[in-house]
């Protein structure tokens, strides 16, 4: 919808008619969706890198980091997102301050969204089906 109106019951949420949906997952101010082609659109609160771009509340839009990836699994924590790829790899983005991005920093907030490769690390391991993600709240809420 692109406002800040809060709602008390189901909404349509504005995204193209020709993007069919197959998973959703939701933060504590942003939302993610997964697309039937594989692709991740955000939306939301992005101070903290969460969308993957950045920027102001929105309406869906397509996380272009993720162009040409196949995400077969996402999930969304307060304020980071995490992807599975099809291949195995690992991404993430959004606030960092507790080292949720798995990049072995502690940052309050990954600069601009940027996208943290755990599949390219010497330690990180691949990450197969059956497999589930998860991403937490801040210290155990």
């Amino acid at each position: 919808h692109g406002d800040e109106e809060a709602r008390g019951g189901p909404t349509r949420v504005a995204a193209r008619k020709d993007t069919p949906v197959r998973a959703a997952a939701a933060g504590q101010d942003h939302s993610a969706v997964r697309t039937e082609a594989g692709g991740v659109h955000t939306f939301g609160i992005g101070v903290s890198g969460q969308l993957g771009g950045g920027g102001p509340p929105s309406e869906p839009k397509a996380v272009e980091a993720l162009a040409g990836e196949e995400v077969v699994e996402m999930a969304a924590g307060d304020n980071h997102t995490v992807v599975r790829l099809a291949g195995g790899g690992l991404r993430a983005f959004g606030g960092n301050g507790y080292g949720q991005l798995g990049d072995g920093e502690a940052a309050p907030v990954a600069p601009h969204g940027r996208l943290v490769d755990r599949s390219r690390r010497a330690y990180a391991p691949r990450v197969r089906a059956p497999a589930s993600l998860g991403a937490g709240t801040r210290r155990g809420r």
